[in-house]
């Protein structure tokens, strides 16, 4: 599949099609850039003007050029999944949930509220998982929580790896304008392992 895709791109620049047109989805940075490299070692240094990123990368770009259509600061703060531990640790300190027995550690907190993006589901619903149903006598505490973190990174511009997606899907709903500048600078969209992205990615 990635080979295809990688002779995809050398095709349409052959055929005349404007490399800067070009979107190119991975998982990872490194994916991206070595699939730039083979496209130009088949054909020539136009394909590195074509846009191959992760989808976390994507969408950083297109916030921090049009983000402010719908009140995000260009220079917003990316928040690593150490980070967010960090964040949930101190938002469970301020309401006094680090004190109840056997609540989520932070990480696990962290965990249900990704998944509960991830999968477009409830909070409750995650927490029944067998991973999270240890923790189910605590899903009110958990939904304020998440509640409590979320206010926490509006107020300092923080976006978490989840945001930039959920983010940039809102700018697209929010802003036609701005859906338009993106969808006319995008003619050929190309997705690697695309049965690996979950529904959000989707």
């Amino acid at each position: 599949k990635t080979r295809v895709l990688v002779y995809r791109v050398a095709y349409l620049i052959e055929h005349g099609v404007d490399p800067e047109s070009i979107l190119l989805m991975t998982f990872t940075n490194r994916a991206a850039d070595e699939m730039k490299k083979r496209a130009e070692g088949m054909l020539d240094e136009r394909c590195s003007r074509i846009t191959a990123c992760t989808y976390h990368s994507f969408c950083v770009q297109m916030l921090r050029k049009y983000g402010l259509a719908i009140g995000i600061d260009p220079n917003f703060t990316i928040c690593t999944p150490s980070d967010t531990s960090d964040i949930i640790g101190i938002v469970k300190t301020d309401l006094g949930y680090n004190k109840l027995k056997n609540f989520p550690n932070s990480s696990d907190i962290a965990g249900i509220i990704s998944s509960a993006v991830n999968t477009m589901r409830s909070i409750s619903d995650v927490m029944e998982d067998n991973k999270y149903h240890r923790y189910s006598a605590y899903v009110s505490e958990v939904k304020e929580l998440a509640s409590a973190y979320q206010l926490y990174k509006e107020e300092r511009q923080i976006l978490d790896y989840d945001d930039m997606l959920i983010k940039f899907i809102r700018l697209l709903h929010k802003s036609p304008q701005t859906k338009k500048k993106i969808s006319d600078t995008y003619k050929y969209i190309m997705i690697d392992e695309y049965q690996d992205t979950n529904t959000l990615q989707e």
